[in-house]
Order: C-alpha cells, then structure tokens, then sequence
C-alpha cells in the first residue's frame, strides 16, 4: 500500500529531523505515484482545479467507479488531462513544502536534492493514455532535476540515463 506524497512528506520531514539531530549522515528516498493513471486522486479536487482555470467540469457523470477493484476511470479524454493536471499540481505544492522544509531549517545549505521520474505517461498521444508497453519518446523522455548547494544551476545539454542517476549521487 502506498501514502499520499503529503503524508510521505511528514514522514520524511521526521526522518531529517531525527537524522539532523543524531548529526549524522544520511540517504532519504522519497516517492511518489500521484501522477499516475488513473489520474484521480481526488474527483472533487480536480473540478475544483478547473474551476479555479475557468473551466466547469461534471466529475459525478463522467467517472466510472469499479468498486471490486478499487479502480476509477474518466469517460472523457479533457478529464483524464484535467486530473493529470490536478495531480501534477498536487505533487508540485507537496514538493515545494518538502523544499520549503529543508530551506526554512537550514538542511539545504548541505542538502542534495534530485527529482527524477522512471517512466514518463502517454496523455493522449498514439489515442493513447498511460504508460504502456511501447518504446515511444513519451514514455522515455522524463525530468532529471538536481538542487545542490555546491553545484550551481543549469541545464546539461546531453541526454543521460536512469544508469547515470547513481554515480550523478555519488559524484
């Protein structure tokens, strides 16, 4: 079973804490699935976002809930690409506070920080949502941010790897 990234915060917002104590030091892992399909992690939350866009959407008649398998699915394309939307967003603030946590205790002054996703989503593209089993740009082209002290920002202008995450960690 898997905890919303707000609740995985908290956890790992203890985790910092009671390491920085102990002054010792430490790798933390935190992730997060909330952007993922079925892109619904909460209906009334993504009419909500719309709305707050200029857009009224009718989740009640457009959401198809299986309650066997504890699954939902949208009827429409505009609302999956809404609650993608939604998602994202949700997951930006939690990163954001998780970010926000490090600076206001003084941890980013020693902290890396590294977001990367391990696969990318189909949102349309092919009449296809989802990551699915195909070898298109898509599902293979994913964000590699790094927040570090000592490196500086900007971009690296070639294409790297999920087997460069490790030694980019170590070096």
């Amino acid at each position: 079973n898997t905890a919303d990234t707000a609740t995985m915060n908290s956890m790992a917002k203890k985790y910092i804490t009671d390491k920085e104590k102990q002054e010792q030091p430490y790798f933390l892992f935190v992730g997060s699935i909330e952007a993922h399909a079925p892109y619904i992690r909460d209906p009334d939350a993504v009419a909500d976002f719309a709305t707050a866009h200029g857009v009224e959407l009718d989740v009640s008649t457009n959401l198809d809930r299986d309650r066997s398998r504890r699954r939902a699915e949208w009827h429409s394309d505009a609302l999956k690409q809404w609650g993608y939307d939604e998602m994202v967003h949700y997951t930006d603030r939690q990163l954001q506070d998780l970010i926000q946590f490090l600076q206001t205790e003084g941890y980013d002054e020693h902290t890396t920080v590294m977001i990367v996703s391990d696969h990318g989503e189909l949102l349309g593209e092919f009449d296809m949502w989802g990551h699915l089993d195909m070898f298109v740009n898509p599902l293979f082209e994913v964000p590699l941010m790094i927040l570090d002290p000592d490196l500086g920002s900007g971009d690296i202008p070639n294409i790297v790897s999920g087997l460069d995450v490790p030694p980019l960690l170590l070096d």
